[in-house]
């Protein structure tokens, strides 16, 4: 028997929801179903690219670095992006932090 280590390296793909739109015949509505909630709505990265982007700052890959490894995959990211993306998620992730460490000041 033999083992090998490998690795696929990221890849960068897209997440296509189509939502059905109904009209009624009767009132003249239009109506559509609603968007999933979105960690930074309205935008474009979904929670995994976020995820990889806050971990590789916890890995110490300033965000310069970042553009220039997304950008061999053929993804532009511009830095001040990428600081966008995190300080959303930071500012979701607020609450839930505050909640933990009340908890551990407590008890």
């Amino acid at each position: 028997m033999s083992e090998r280590l490998d690795i696929v390296p990221a890849e960068f793909f897209i997440h296509r929801h189509v939502r059905g739109k109904w009209a009624c015949k009767c009132c003249q509505t239009l109506s559509q179903a609603p968007v999933d909630p979105q960690l930074i709505d309205k935008g474009l990265p979904a929670p995994g690219l976020v995820a990889q982007v806050l971990v590789s700052r916890l890995d110490h890959i300033p965000y310069y670095r970042q553009e220039t490894i997304n950008a061999r995959s053929g993804v532009h990211t511009p830095r001040t992006t990428l600081a966008s993306w995190a300080g959303a998620a930071g500012a979701e992730l607020d609450p839930l932090c505050a909640r933990r460490y009340a908890h551990r000041s407590t008890g």
